[in-house]
């Protein structure tokens, strides 16, 4: 039997004033720290154990990731995927909440099925230069790769300032104008069977608030524009305005654009509400992609 008259007076003190306690918290510091410290210098390491981890969690679940961001709120995001899953099948969306979370992925096209950057105003994917074409160098290389890229309205502003994807949409936009009505919109007579239209309705209208545009390159598909054609802001160069425009890069993947989601006061009720065209359009995208892997 312990006779506790004879425990010496310190270690009774160190019970009695709470130094146990403080010498669990200072311990735990310490570890959290030390482990904080070892994943800063083994950024590599814990990179490759997150790629094994999502390959093998679409080894188990047969179901490929499907990146979503958007520079107006989080929930935004949420919204949207629970939306698309109701339509699609075997796929997993994860919404991000900054570009920088692209670089953490493993950006195979085995794995991540479709990236989607809803820029609605004038967001940069970076604020630093280096970070930014980084961003972009990830990007181009998972779509030269066999990727799908679906960008709308500002990503390739050219106050963006994202440059490298201007040069592989084959566009910088330099034009816009505001709308107060909804914007009547019909589908190019010569892509009418293509897959990312079916579905929609030949003529429809699209519930936003902007119309943005620039010159397109020769090879870039425009399957839906405006169905009279719009003068800039000095009605002058009235031209009918692409909608929707999809490009082929080196004979594997898609980079996608969508002429909606502007903000101003709110988001756009194309994507708030979430208008039907606009989410058959994405569901489109989603299985076309599906067909070409």
């Amino acid at each position: 039997m312990i006779n506790f008259s004879e425990i010496p007076h310190w270690v009774s003190d160190f019970f009695d004033k709470g130094l146990l306690q403080g010498s669990i918290v200072t311990f735990t510091a310490f570890v959290i720290g030390y482990f904080v410290s070892w994943i800063k210098r083994n950024g590599y390491f814990v990179r490759k154990i997150f790629n094994y981890y999502l390959f093998i969690e679409r080894f188990l679940t047969r179901k490929r990731i499907i990146l979503i961001w958007n520079d107006h709120d989080d929930k935004l995001s949420d919204y949207i995927g629970e939306t698309l899953k109701k339509r699609t099948l075997g796929f997993k969306y994860k919404t991000m909440k900054s570009p920088d979370i692209i670089l953490k992925y493993p950006l195979s096209p085995k794995i991540i099925h479709m990236i989607i950057l809803i820029v609605s105003d004038v967001t940069k994917l970076s604020e630093k230069e280096s970070r930014r074409d980084k961003i972009q160098d990830a990007l181009l290389k998972y779509v030269i790769e066999g990727g799908t890229l679906f960008g709308t309205h500002d990503l390739i502003y050219r106050r963006c300032r994202n440059e490298k994807l201007q040069a592989a949409y084959g566009c910088e936009i330099t034009n816009f104008k505001r709308f107060s009505q909804p914007i009547k919109v019909v589908i190019n007579e010569a892509h009418k069977t293509h897959p990312l239209v079916k579905d929609l309705p030949q003529k429809f209208e699209v519930d936003d608030g902007e119309l943005c545009w620039g010159h397109w390159g020769n090879d870039s598909e425009k399957l839906i524009k405006t169905e009279s054609k719009v003068c800039n802001n000095h009605n002058k160069a009235c031209n009918y305005i692409p909608i929707l425009v999809i490009k082929e890069l080196s004979h594997k993947g898609n980079l996608i654009w969508l002429n909606s989601a502007d903000k101003r006061d709110r988001i756009a009720d194309s994507l708030t509400r979430p208008q039907s065209a606009i989410i058959q359009i994405f569901v489109n995208a989603i299985e076309y992609a599906d067909e070409r892997k």
